[in-house]
């Protein structure tokens, strides 16, 4: 049965079995659901239950079931009203100690110890977001427990959606070890719309990192363009504290990658001279020279009809690197791709006298003239 058009129609158009169909339905999503987000279909549920009992007064097992079923309902209801009201307590201090004595045990380098501390003080003060938070980072990053630790941080996020430290371990998770780039786009674009003020502070550059990385991964390649430019201009010191630090200092160090990422994405989308003002960007900070990223240069400054600027990116790279293999095979490249192969001759000589003569060049020279 398709429950969605009859979730459209209100309850009075409703059928007495189509109301017990989707009362059932209601209740069945709603105990599947955690923590507060499971009471609005229970609400809806209830409601459905209690128009059937209204309009079906026959004392039949049609009636015995849904009244049966009205007092799950009611009681499901109860649990999260109770759960709610537990959470929105303060923890006792007691539990606070506790979870103080935790913290320290992890920054020591005891993420057992840790566990078994958070674990009672869950026991004493339940649903607190902090707890679960901390359990399931430790149980994700530390004791590699990725399935405890996204039940935890999931039960978090049910009672605090705001969560944003739970939120992006979420995204982390799926990016890195799950590979569902659909699922990193889904939490991450969430995330990314939330308040960062009481987050760790590398958190929102870091899900610009992981939202681009996702979105080009699927090939929503302007929209990866724009996360991977908020993540370069985001790339500022972090002046707090931060648990990733180490991801933060690896991230910061492939600028010249991002940079290299933005203009393969604008090359995929045609778009050649955006392409080359990215991968001149990647240039400034490359400091070795990358030989691809020099074959990528070439290729779109070719594109565009930039036929000596190529042949000098070329020739510089010969230079840097004595004439290696890909070096000289960006010059076959080019005299394919409609360079003058006297230009490139003339230029290719000017280096081998500059050079000493090598016997690379030699050959190189050679071959290029049909010798």
């Amino acid at each position: 049965r398709i429950y969605l058009p009859l979730a459209a129609k209100p309850v009075d158009k409703l059928s007495d079995d189509e109301k017990i169909d989707l009362a059932l339905w209601y209740q069945q999503l709603g105990t599947a659901t955690e923590g507060a987000a499971g009471r609005k279909p229970l609400v809806r549920a209830k409601v459905l239950y209690e128009s059937f009992l209204v309009s079906h007064v026959q004392e039949d097992i049609s009636r015995a079931t849904a009244k049966a079923a009205l007092l799950k309902v009611h009681q499901a209801i109860e649990a999260l009203s109770a759960a709610e009201n537990r959470a929105s307590r303060p923890p006792s201090l007691h539990s606070q100690r506790i979870y103080a004595r935790a913290r320290a045990a992890w920054r020591d380098g005891q993420p057992h110890l840790a566990i078994n501390l958070l674990e009672q003080a869950n026991r004493l003060s339940p649903n607190r977001p902090e707890i679960l938070r901390l359990m399931g980072n430790i149980y994700i990053n530390d004791v590699r427990n990725p399935v405890q630790g996204t039940q935890y941080l999931k039960e978090a996020v049910a009672i605090d959606p705001a969560d944003l430290d739970s939120i992006f371990l979420l995204g982390r998770h799926e990016f890195l070890h799950l590979h569902n780039w659909n699922n990193v786009i889904v939490v991450m674009a969430y995330a990314s719309k939330l308040d960062g003020k009481n987050a760790d502070p590398a958190i929102p550059m870091l899900i610009t990192h992981y939202l681009g990385r996702a979105l080009q991964n699927e090939g929503y390649d302007a929209a990866a363009i724009e996360q991977f430019r908020t993540f370069l201009e985001s790339g500022g010191p972090i002046t707090r504290s931060t648990r990733y630090f180490q991801e933060v200092a690896l991230f910061s160090r492939t600028i010249p990658l991002a940079w290299q990422q933005i203009g393969d994405l604008y090359s995929r989308l045609g778009d050649a001279p955006e392409a080359l003002k990215a991968y001149r960007q990647a240039a400034e900070f490359d400091e070795v020279g990358d030989p691809s990223l020099v074959a990528r240069t070439v290729y779109v400054r070719l594109l565009q009809g930039q036929k000596d600027e190529a042949l000098s990116d070329v020739i510089n790279l010969v230079r840097r690197t004595s004439a290696d293999e890909r070096s000289l095979k960006l010059l076959e490249y080019l005299g394919e791709s409609g360079a003058s192969a006297q230009r490139v001759a003339g230029e290719l000589k000017k280096l081998y006298e500059q050079a000493g003569r090598p016997a690379s060049l030699a050959l190189a020279l050679a071959k290029l003239l049909g010798d």
